[in-house]
């Protein structure tokens, strides 16, 4: 079926080109809603509008924008401009976001064109890709990834405030930050906390020197080499910090840290003053030895 337009052809097995300009749906039971030059191949294939989009995959979808490719099973391109999603169950959007292709894909288009190959089937399945509306491509590298290109930097909240000052590349509605330069910063001000506590910086590094601290691997990640540290059940059972038994916070991490250093200072400074009165009354006495010695030798004088 043909809705209206010019130029349209539905070549496929119930079809449907609902309108717009040169339109093509041949794949069996493809749709194209409209815009121009817009292409649905494979069966169950759709694109949305927009101009010169491809759906060249069973059931890839492009839901609008320029010149996008869907090319791959389950794939979708939400918009923009020359996006590829090459891997099966793949999603891309903005400009230039890039999902490589596998072995089964299909036409490439205008979105796809260049854009290697993963070497696989389907390509880099699973893989997120959001480019912004920089002029580079942003292109996967393997399966199952979550790739962001924001140039302006990066938002995560809990409210519908959004804020992002210079020199932040991750900025939180919880305060927590990641520098422009790499550095991560914790949430840490006054008006945050509460339920403050004195603490024995004594008794923390008496802790801090029987926690038991070893190299070790995570199981999951082995190939990132071997790290030194207490497991979180030892931490935990040491200074009751955090909710959990599975984890450590860098904040109580750093904060058991800066207290042993606190209490190894006044252990010092202790042992400094008993050593200060031991070495005056060692003093005193050399003193009244030497005048001992003194007085006895005028004794001795004829």
């Amino acid at each position: 079926a043909v809705g209206g337009g010019g130029g349209n052809t539905a070549s496929g097995h119930h079809s449907v080109v609902a309108g717009g300009e040169g339109n093509t749906a041949s794949g069996a039971d493809s749709t194209v809603a409209g815009g121009q030059v817009n292409i649905a191949s494979d069966s169950y294939a759709a694109v949305g509008g927009g101009v010169q989009n491809l759906s060249s995959a069973q059931s890839a979808t492009v839901i609008g924008g320029a010149q996008n490719t869907a090319s791959a099973l389950w794939g979708t391109v939400s918009g923009g401009k020359q996006n590829c999603a090459g891997g099966r169950y793949s999603w891309a959007g903005g400009h230039n976001a890039k999902v490589r292709v596998g072995t089964d894909t299909g036409a490439v288009g205008n979105g796809c064109s260049g854009v290697p190959s993963s070497g696989s089937f389907g390509g880099d399945h699973g893989t997120f890709v959001w480019a912004d509306a920089g002029f580079f491509d942003v292109v996967s590298t393997g399966p199952n990834q979550f790739l962001v290109q924001a140039s302006g930097g990066l938002w995560f909240g809990s409210n519908s405030a959004p804020s992002i000052p210079a020199g932040r590349f991750i900025n939180t509605s919880s305060g927590a930050h990641l520098t422009s330069g790499g550095t991560w910063t914790n949430a840490s001000s006054r008006k945050l906390k509460t339920g403050f506590e004195a603490i024995d910086s004594a008794e923390i590094l008496t802790g801090v020197l029987a926690l038991p601290l070893k190299r070790w691997v995570y199981r999951a990640s082995p190939d990132e080499g071997r790290h030194l540290g207490p497991v979180a059940e030892d931490f935990q059972a040491s200074f009751g910090l955090g909710s959990t038994g599975d984890s450590i916070s860098t904040v109580d991490a750093n904060g058991v840290a800066l207290a042993a250093i606190q209490g190894l200072n006044a252990k010092l400074e202790s042992e400094n003053e008993a050593l200060k009165r031991e070495l005056a009354e060692l003093r005193s006495e050399l003193s009244e030895l030497a005048a001992s010695v003194r007085g006895r030798d005028r004794a001795q004088e004829p």
